[in-house]
């Protein structure tokens, strides 16, 4: 595990003496990593916070502030002095719950009412574009994960073991090994998702705002509020200059027959995720977006007005697809995009842009690709997150099964695909083999059994598990999805997107139960008993398939 070189023996801060040493240890340093601790809730009873820990840079050295134990005056005006001005950068994982913990905790003192110049980590990509935790990153940037054994340890125990006072004292310090790994990397460029923010906290109709913060707050709610700095204006020229910046084609209005396309703005865990979709009204299925992050359907939200302004600067209903206020967004693209060189968005304004897709797609995909992804990994056919989308006529496929459509090699006898077929079209596949088509059936939900099956065999899978397709382990597997819910419809709707006929001459020439194709050719004497005798009054003494 992650553990810094010189790992120091955290001070513990328990009495007025120790206090007045953390405030000349503050004065000195550039720098602090902020962490808290907390008992874990049990039974529904929620404990306040016990530990507050202060990694100070150039020191090295981490300060812990035992808040179960000791309060006292001095000690919340050195913390204030500290966490309220903006002379030092805080640094912090998901900062904004320790703030909302330790304000509840205390709710009188001004020290955790809002606090600036801070740097959250919690929106950095992955270079899988997946959500990770603060060890993840860790083990990313500086070679090793961290130690959370003691996470979930009994924190209003006294006196708190080694263990447990070494695992605050790394929490916070590794904070600043982070931040020094990042800018040394990217020439003092911080990655996409770390943002300069000021937090504040509002409870019960009464704000404890700052004199100059500009983002408001909802008094309704127990809220944290985060607010990107400086606040860019923008306007319809800050995302006419952006598409000039990165050469993108447009004309200035809406232009007849170009699609209309949204823009809309989602919380996938509390970071921003912007969606970029063809028009039609359809509801997106916001569980398809949580598998494709791998997250509970639970964390993803479309995000209020509020949220929509301060990421994105923009209101509902006129988020531009470029030049947001913050960058480093993650966007997904619609596929259905493609199926026109143009496409009208909204301009900022009341106004709309055609903008040229294939240009913009280029521009966003490179804005939000982290590093070591690669191209188009992560990008998701969001047909697939409209509720409603897809019941049309035509299939929806995968950018692999168009790529692999002509190729011979996934193809059988007659011409006709090999599929694999999963458990929600049980009565297709024996239509399939009816028609002689080589159709594997795989009958329990089994996800990683389909991807095994796929990789032994080059077939296609046929599917109308939406949220299947959606994990990222599916996205460069050949699939398609037949719209319709009738077997007949079904099997019309894939014959058309592969453009084959029916070949008479393969009709029942497959088993509907065990897929085989090797049948012996029997006269009807030689079937006699084993099969109803009906069979037999329409069965020509001729040799014949039985």
């Amino acid at each position: 595990f992650w553990v810094p070189s010189q790992l120091e023996p955290a001070i513990m801060v328990s009495s007025d003496l120790e206090v007045e040493q953390l405030r000349e240890a503050i004065r000195r340093s550039t720098m602090v990593g902020v962490d808290a601790e907390w008992q874990p809730e049990q039974a529904g009873v929620r404990s306040p916070v016990s530990l507050l820990q202060l990694g100070l840079s150039p020191s090295g050295r981490c300060w812990v502030v035992d808040l179960l134990c000791f309060s006292s005056c001095r000690l919340f005006q050195v913390l204030e002095d500290l966490l309220c001005e903006p002379r030092v950068p805080k640094l912090g994982y998901n900062i904004q719950t320790d703030l909302k913990k330790l304000h509840s905790s205390f709710p009188s003192q001004r020290c955790f009412g809002c606090w600036r110049n801070v740097y959250d980590f919690v929106g950095m990509p992955h270079p899988g574009g997946a959500l990770v935790g603060l060890s993840a990153i860790v083990n990313r940037w500086l070679g090793r994960p961290l130690d959370k054994t003691a996470q979930t340890s009994n924190w209003g125990a006294r006196p708190l073991d080694a263990a447990q006072l070494e695992y605050a004292a790394v929490d916070a310090l590794c904070l600043l090994e982070l931040y020094q790994a990042m800018v040394l990397h990217d020439s003092a460029q911080l990655p996409p998702g770390v943002r300069l923010a000021e937090i504040q906290i509002s409870s019960a109709g009464s704000a404890a705002r700052c004199a100059t913060d500009p983002c408001p707050v909802d008094p309704a709610v127990n809220q944290v509020v985060c607010s990107t700095l400086p606040l860019v204006p923008v306007s319809r020229s800050t995302v006419v200059r952006a598409l000039d910046q990165h050469c993108v084609t447009y004309f200035p209005t809406a232009q007849h027959g170009a699609p209309i396309a949204n823009t809309l703005l989602f919380m996938v865990h509390r970071v921003p995720v912007v969606l970029l979709s063809v028009g039609g009204g359809a509801r997106v299925d916001t569980g398809a977006i949580a598998a494709h992050f791998k997250v509970s359907s639970r964390r993803v939200k479309m995000a209020t007005r509020a949220e929509c302004e301060h990421f994105l600067g923009f209101s509902p209903g006129s988020i531009p697809p470029i030049g947001w206020r913050t960058g480093g967004v993650s966007t997904i693209l619609d596929r259905s995009l493609g199926s026109s060189d143009w496409a009208a968005f909204s301009d900022g304004g009341t106004g709309a842009l055609t903008i040229h897709v294939g240009q913009l797609a280029g521009v966003v995909s490179a804005a939000r690709l982290g590093e070591g992804s690669a191209q188009g990994e992560s990008q998701l056919p969001l047909q697939l997150l409209q509720k409603g989308a897809g019941q049309g006529d035509q299939c929806i496929a995968s950018a692999a099964c168009d790529r692999l459509k002509a190729k011979q090699e996934w193809r059988g006898r007659g011409g006709y695909p090999r599929f694999l077929v999963d458990n929600m079209l049980g009565k297709t596949v024996r239509w399939l083999r009816n028609l002689g088509m080589d159709a594997e059936y795989q009958s329990k939900k089994d996800y990683n059994q389909l991807l095994t099956k796929l990789e032994a065999s080059p077939r296609v899978l046929l599917t109308q598990d939406r949220r299947l397709l959606c994990l990222r382990s599916f996205l460069d597997i050949p699939w398609l999805l037949p719209p319709s819910r009738i077997p007949k419809e079904q099997v019309r709707q894939v014959l058309e997107y592969f453009e084959t006929d029916i070949k008479p001459e393969l009709y029942m020439t497959r088993c509907v139960e065990c897929n085989n194709d090797g049948f012996d050719r029997l006269v009807p004497g030689q079937v006699e008993g084993r099969v109803p005798e009906t069979c037999l009054l329409y069965t020509s003494p001729s040799p014949r398939d039985s």
